[in-house]
């Protein structure tokens, strides 16, 4: 098994999970930006692992378009955000927009995993902070019945600094991946 993890990021979370990914399976792993048509298409399994922002993962379709014969390829991806996976919801919405930017033939549920990162908004750049910003406007307009847990996280850490990495959460992804070797 010839394997790659490529990941896109913007603030680091994602790049932690796909290192610690890249070294359990034993694979290469490279930021999207270096990810070009050769490199790519040298390799039967590739993992992409996006931070999720404003609906869309970092580098992700930009990255599949390179893959020449997808087709032929073990297509595994993991995406990294503030919301929590264990929430079923969330995974819908998730995969809803993945759908928008995965090729059909290359959509798997079963390849699509879904971990958990971290903010710090000190280190937001500029277009992120007034994201955040009119969110958490949004958010505390809301009526306080129609809050979830996950929305009243998202207010009490407005301009703060939260970590939900959990390494073990890569389990399930490195077990599926290695078990293309017993297909």
């Amino acid at each position: 098994m010839h394997g790659i993890v490529i990941f896109g990021t913007n603030y680091g979370s994602t790049q932690k999970y796909a290192r610690r990914v890249a070294d359990r399976l034993g694979f290469e792993c490279i930021d999207y930006h270096w990810a070009d048509k050769d490199r790519l298409n040298k390799y039967d399994v590739i993992v992409y692992g996006g931070g999720l922002y404003a609906g869309r993962t970092v580098g992700l379709a930009k990255t599949l378009r390179k893959i020449t014969d997808i087709d032929s390829k073990h297509i595994f991806i993991f995406t990294v955000g503030l919301a929590d996976p264990l929430v079923e919801k969330n995974v819908q919405n998730i995969r809803e927009s993945l759908k928008r930017q995965i090729p059909k033939n290359a959509y798997r549920e079963d390849r699509i995993f879904h971990f958990r990162g971290g903010i710090n908004y000190n280190s937001l750049n500029t277009k992120h902070k007034f994201m955040m910003a009119t969110l958490n406007m949004i958010l505390k307009r809301m009526p306080k019945e129609k809050q979830t847990d996950e929305t009243k996280a998202m207010i009490d850490t407005y301009k703060g600094e939260v970590e939900f990495i959990d390494y073990n959460s890569i389990d399930p992804l490195c077990e599926s991946v290695l078990g293309l070797n017993q297909e």
